[in-house]
């Protein structure tokens, strides 16, 4: 039985320092981490400083870029006139003269395409342009009216020299975005001017695409108030393209009276996929059941018409046809 004993005091005594070696291992690492952290200085010597980084040198000759270009008005339309103007910078060393900018093409093309220079060619031009300075250029464009709605990226080549004379030249590339009108409208509307409470009638109309582009997600919606109550409130059409039309008819039921409005929604996603909201507001009078059933729509007869039913008002004209007077 002793050496037994002996053997577990032994096995115990190396558990012991394996787990203080261990334990000795952590405090060390941790206090060398927190070291890094806190960077303490060093007695006698400076603290250390970040290296401030090396001040970009402007290259030797003129750089002239394009910095900012601006289409008015933004988006573009088909068929209308737009004016494209260009920022230019020189970042050189040393002054830009007779700059040269060229509306070279559309990308992927060797020609402007669907874009025209109004009153001017696509060549544009400045002087000079000094060490840190910015001018503007502009030209006058049109795009054609067929083009679909989108993106187009113009390329633009710019030429220049130094003072000496030594040509430079670059290209660059800008998009536009080309948007065409949406026309989507409610037309030849039809319904009552006045309704009594509690009365159906019907609305109904077109809903056409008068634009230069097809539009998606077409929908009319009956707006639900406390003063109108719609049998199905919504007529859902999905796409419509250019020219196209189609009619809708909504049944109705006037739940207050009083002159109210009926707000008809035409909902739809354009061209550039953006969500649109034509409202149309329609003006119709609600008549209490009474007023509705009354011959003076409500209001009580004059009283010099009102002495006598029917007899008494044919009384009254035969004494007046056969001059016999008298009531």
């Amino acid at each position: 039985m002793l050496p037994q004993k002996n053997i577990s005091i032994a096995v115990i005594r190396n558990a012991v320092a394996f787990l203080g070696v261990a334990f000795l291992v952590i405090v060390l690492i941790t206090a060398a981490a927190q070291a890094e952290e806190q960077d303490p200085e060093i007695p006698g010597f400076p603290p250390q400083e970040e290296p401030e980084p090396a001040p970009v040198k402007q290259p030797d000759r003129p750089l002239v870029l394009i910095t900012e270009v601006v289409t008015d008005p933004d988006p573009i339309t088909p068929g209308e006139s737009f004016i494209l103007k260009l920022k230019m910078k020189n970042y050189g060393s040393q002054q830009g003269r007779r700059i040269v900018v060229t509306l070279q093409s559309l990308e992927g093309e060797t020609t402007l395409k669907h874009f025209s220079p109004l009153g001017q060619s696509n060549t544009l031009y400045l002087g000079q342009l000094p060490v840190g300075s910015e001018k503007w250029l502009q030209c006058k464009l049109i795009a054609g009216p067929g083009v679909t709605g989108g993106i187009y990226n113009l390329v633009l080549h710019l030429s220049y020299i130094n003072p000496e004379g030594d040509p430079f030249e670059s290209t660059a590339v800008t998009g536009v975005m080309l948007e065409p009108q949406s026309a989507l409208d409610l037309i030849e509307l039809n319904y009552p001017g006045s309704v009594a409470e509690g009365e159906p009638f019907t609305v109904n109309g077109y809903v056409v695409n008068s634009g230069g582009a097809p539009v998606r997600g077409v929908g009319l919606v009956v707006r639900h108030d406390e003063k109108f109550q719609a049998e199905q409130g919504e007529t859902y059409f999905g796409t419509f393209n250019e020219g196209d039309s189609d009619v809708f008819d909504f049944s109705i039921i006037a739940l207050q009276p009083g002159n109210n409005s009926l707000m008809l929604e035409l909902y739809y996603s354009d061209a550039m996929n953006r969500k649109q909201i034509v409202e149309r507001e329609l003006q119709i009078e609600v008549m209490k059941i009474e007023e509705a059933v009354s011959p003076n729509n409500g209001h009580p007869p004059d009283g010099e018409n009102n002495t006598g039913g029917f007899w008494s008002r044919f009384k009254v004209f035969l004494c007046a046809l056969f001059g016999l007077g008298g009531s």
